[in-house]
């Protein structure tokens, strides 16, 4: 698929660089929150029982960026911009092709498919432990949801390659959170890619989103649910999976 032009708006304001907050817990932690012309964070918990009770933004203002990021420079990362409903789709490859766009776009979060943290213990990716599950992972088979184990085969260097990339995005001061489509598209009762192209885009379709190509890569289609997640985080319509040091973000349900 060709590749399509981001928007830059050459009159938005300068971000302020302050350290990004840490993803909400299940456990009544607090994440900050906080916006004005040059500052914008993440949502924050209520002082609630609810594990998943966040602080809202206005959803017709949101701007999100999705990745469906690859393990490798070589293989197309999808990435969705996603203003209010509206999302735009095209396929990346390099991590300075991803800063590029995701800083032309200045969205308040970025939505990333692919592991942010390791395991508790782990000191790198490579190092070998007895321990191969985050707490997320935990919940997630829990909820009998399927994934990929991060520390096997090539989810070793996507996870390294998603860490890496939530340092460098973190030091230009966006609010990076780690989603799974996969998982996300079970909860909002929406086909996963592995039943078909055409039945994913509908689905998204019929949560609201506008502006998918008419045939999308699943690239794409797994960033704009990336993306869709992002939006239901900052709207307060999100839980949190996981502890606030090993947490995946996924839809209510």
């Amino acid at each position: 698929m060709g590749r399509v032009k981001i928007e830059h708006d050459e009159n938005s304001p300068a971000r302020t660089c302050l350290p990004p907050p840490k993803p909400s817990n299940p456990n009544n932690q607090k994440a900050n929150s906080a916006r004005n012309a040059n500052i914008i964070f993440g949502p924050r918990r209520k002082n609630t029982k609810s594990d998943c009770d966040l602080y809202s933004v206005d959803g017709d203002k949101v701007t999100v960026v999705g990745l469906d990021l690859a393990g490798v420079e070589a293989r197309p990362t999808g990435f969705c911009l996603l203003k209010q409903t509206t999302a735009k789709t095209l396929l990346l490859y390099t991590d300075t092709e991803i800063l590029n766009a995701v800083q032309e776009n200045r969205p308040d979060v970025v939505a990333i498919d692919a592991p942010l943290t390791l395991p508790p213990g782990r000191r790198t990716i490579e190092e070998r432990t007895s321990t191969h599950l985050r707490p997320c992972d935990e919940e997630l088979l829990r909820r009998r949801i399927r994934f990929f184990p991060i520390t096997l085969g090539p989810m070793r260097k996507l996870t390294a390659r998603g860490i890496t990339l939530k340092t460098r995005l973190q030091a230009l001061c966006f609010n990076v959170i780690e989603v799974y489509p996969g998982g996300a598209q079970d909860i909002l009762y929406i086909p996963r890619k592995q039943q078909g192209l055409k039945l994913l885009k509908e689905g998204l379709e019929k949560l609201g989103l506008s502006g998918l190509a008419e045939n999308p890569s699943d690239h794409e289609l797994d960033a704009a649910t990336c993306a869709y997640v992002g939006k239901l985080y900052l709207e307060g319509k999100a839980c949190v999976y996981g502890t606030e040091d090993h947490a995946i973000i996924m839809p209510k349900g």
